[in-house]
């Protein structure tokens, strides 16, 4: 009679250790299917697909440059191509890429183009540095300028300019087996600055394999330091 007792009390409580796991598993499943779905979010949100660019052919040059950059007309016979950057958020005007080309003879100097393209900052608050690089085409020259820019206004031979204060200016000459082409983007430095991996990409050249270019440039600016990673 006693073993009887003892074996039905140990049903018991069998009988309800299983009916608590059972109760559990509902609450079991919900854990696993909650997982399941924070790990398809991650998923979801994967880096957005890099701009669709399009080819802009300039006589000679080719350049493979974002949709969004939009081409005009050419106010000038020394101008290869001209092209609009739309402004990043909170740019009130967006940026312009302008390509030069002067013939085989070039335009002056490097150095000379160098220093003219750093001058059209006011001395005040300015900063540059000039890297030079390799692109598919040829060596390059690429000038980076950041303060006040004296913008241009109006016809080229009326000479007439406009300050535009917290400007960027990346300017590139570009050696090419048909001579130095000048490639020159200028706007609002938030815009230029979400642009400049495109201008690279647009010539090929290699922002990483870049190195200070000695003996260019103003001595009395302040280089532009590079952002340390995180």
């Amino acid at each position: 009679m006693l073993n009887a007792r003892k074996t039905t009390a140990l049903d018991s409580c069998r009988t309800l250790r299983a009916l608590v796991l059972l109760s559990a598993l509902p609450f079991a499943g919900g854990w696993i299917r909650a997982g399941d779905e924070t790990g398809k979010k991650k998923e979801d949100k994967a880096a957005p697909p890099a701009a669709k660019t399009r080819e802009v052919k300039m006589r000679f040059l080719t350049l493979d440059v974002p949709e969004s950059w939009k081409q005009r007309e050419s106010s000038s016979e020394m101008r290869l191509g001209e092209l609009e950057i739309p402004a990043a958020e909170g740019d009130k005007e967006g940026a312009e890429l302008i390509v030069y080309y002067f013939g085989a003879q070039g335009a002056g100097t490097r150095k000379a183009n160098i220093d003219r393209w750093i001058g059209q900052f006011e001395a005040e608050g300015r900063q540059s540095k000039v890297l030079a690089g390799k692109a598919k085409a040829g060596e390059y020259s690429l000038v980076d300028v950041t303060g006040t820019y004296q913008k241009p206004v109006g016809p080229p031979v009326a000479r007439k300019t406009t300050p535009l204060e917290g400007a960027r200016m990346l300017a590139v000459i570009l050696s090419t087996k048909d001579g130095d082409v000048y490639l020159k983007l200028t706007g609002p430095a938030k815009t230029v600055a979400k642009a400049a991996a495109d201008l690279r990409r647009a010539i090929g050249a290699d922002a990483a394999a870049e190195k200070p270019e000695g003996g260019a440039g103003d001595k009395s600016d302040k280089p532009l330091e590079p952002k340390k990673a995180g």
